[in-house]
């Protein structure tokens, strides 16, 4: 199975207990793009709080 999207929470999910996205992610989901995976960021914050 291909796969054409990924949505990630950020707290917990993408982020690790410090929020901080470690290069190993990083890592991968530039990769997942490359592949023409789409990657969404999903959050319950407001807007501003997430960029």
């Amino acid at each position: 199975m291909a796969y054409r999207m990924i949505v990630l929470d950020l707290d917990g999910t993408l982020t690790n207990s410090q929020k901080v996205i470690t290069e190993r992610t990083k890592k991968a989901l530039f990769e997942a793009q490359e592949r023409g995976v789409k990657v969404v960021l999903a959050s319950g914050r407001p807007t501003y709080g997430v960029v």
